[in-house]
């Protein structure tokens, strides 16, 4: 730092190890300062974006207070409104679904008055699929009989979304699916972050009826219960055959059906509709 005196010019050089101790002593105030900040970062961030909160994990006391953030209707309303004219079409819908073996309703006829018993499974087989579909068509189908944790539901990303999305629509794709707990679990976005970081969109929790796989899961349901599947085999064999027979043209209704399930929040002053 140079310094004029007495016609002179003096060059003093800057202080900085006493610098250094001084930033080090201002971050060390700061930190303390705002230690109770830094405590409870994770409750701010909570009822900030109350949307991507998983109510089970949460102390009972709060369970209520974000289950209810999740159903105002006036955050309904400004998501609806904010993404009524998002490009749906980029959307890939994704989500479990599972199907039971011999599971459909049973009817009978009997004389008035008589009563009829008929035999059923307590515990009746079942199968789960991880399916997802977009305006390109449908997603490679998972079907599986465990349970679904954290670790297998970021192989099914791995292995049957990531690779047929950058297949159908390059980056230019956003993942829609709940906020259920596999998915918001670390590990997942984790590998969310690292793989997709892109890719990502903020769903509205405790909103089945705002999402169109819903819909198609029942379509799928319906379908299936006519083969009257006779075991398991069978009955993977009917999903994976209904699945890989529908088109894109056949799913266009359902994601383009969004604009209007938004129209409809908004007219519905952020109630649920029915769709």
């Amino acid at each position: 730092m140079p310094i004029v005196k007495n016609d002179v010019s003096v060059t003093i050089p800057f202080p900085e190890s006493w610098a250094k101790i001084a930033i080090e002593s201002l971050k060390e105030q700061f930190k303390r300062r705002f230690e109770d900040f830094y405590a409870y970062s994770k409750d701010i961030l909570m009822f900030a974006d109350p949307f991507i909160v998983d109510v089970e994990g949460l102390w009972e006391d709060l369970q209520l207070e974000i289950i209810d953030l999740q159903s105002n209707n006036d955050l309904r309303i400004e998501w609806a409104q904010k993404n009524k004219f998002k490009l749906w079409c980029r959307a890939v819908f994704a989500d479990e679904a599972s199907f039971w073996l011999n599971r459909g309703k049973v009817r009978m006829w009997t004389k008035s008055g008589k009563k009829r018993s008929q035999k059923t499974t307590k515990h009746s087989p079942k199968i789960h699929i991880w399916a997802a579909f977009s305006s390109f068509g449908t997603f490679p189908l998972c079907i599986f009989r465990q349970n679904l944790d954290a670790q297998f539901f970021v192989k099914i990303l791995e292995w049957h979304l990531l690779s047929q999305a950058e297949a159908f629509h390059g980056n230019r794709w956003f993942l829609v699916q709940d906020n259920d707990p596999k998915h918001r679990s670390k590990l997942a976005q984790q590998w969310i972050s690292e793989k997709m970081p892109n890719n990502v969109f903020q769903w509205l929790s405790q909103s089945p009826d705002l999402n169109p796989i819903e819909n198609l899961f029942g379509w799928l349901k319906n379908q299936v219960v006519k083969q009257h599947a006779k075991s398991l085999a069978e009955l993977e064999k009917c999903i994976q055959t209904i699945w890989d027979s529908l088109t894109p043209e056949f799913l266009e209704p359902y994601w383009k059906s969004m604009k209007r399930r938004c129209q409809m929040v908004v007219e519905n002053d952020g109630n649920k509709i029915k769709y």
